[in-house]
């Protein structure tokens, strides 16, 4: 099934999605599954990755057309705040505690220093199994 999206405007970059992330929920409800965070941050990716290719660096090279994922085929995904009051993510020395998901248990190779506190999480599927990287 496909709908038309409408007029696309002439300067499509990440602010303009930002704000049009409400809209969109609205024409595909399963967007409201997903954590309006994660959304946004998948949007910064795709910022950049479209920045990185239509314009060079300083010594005037470019990345690679961005590729496009099927559904499903997205690796991994961010959350920005980590133990926040109103984030979606906690984590304790042994477990990251996801709301909609529940608890991914977490080897910690290396102690957290005191003082240091964790900003982000990415959550990766890879082959082995679920991963977790701050």
């Amino acid at each position: 099934m496909s709908c038309p999206i409408g007029e696309i405007p002439s300067k499509v970059d990440y602010y303009f999605q930002q704000s049009a992330l409400k809209q969109t929920k609205i024409l595909f409800p399963d967007y409201c599954e997903i954590y309006s965070e994660v959304q946004q941050i998948n949007l910064q990716r795709l910022d950049k990755t479209w920045k990185r290719w239509l314009i060079p660096d300083k010594k005037g090279r470019r990345g690679g057309r961005p590729r496009f994922k099927k559904s499903g085929k997205l690796r991994s995904f961010c959350f920005s705040r980590v133990n926040h009051p109103k984030a979606a993510v906690k984590f304790d020395d042994k477990q990251i505690i996801i709301s909609r998901f529940g608890t991914i248990p977490v080897i910690v190779h290396r102690p957290i220093p005191d003082g240091f506190t964790i900003k982000t999480a990415t959550i990766t599927k890879k082959a082995d199994g679920p991963g977790c990287k701050f």
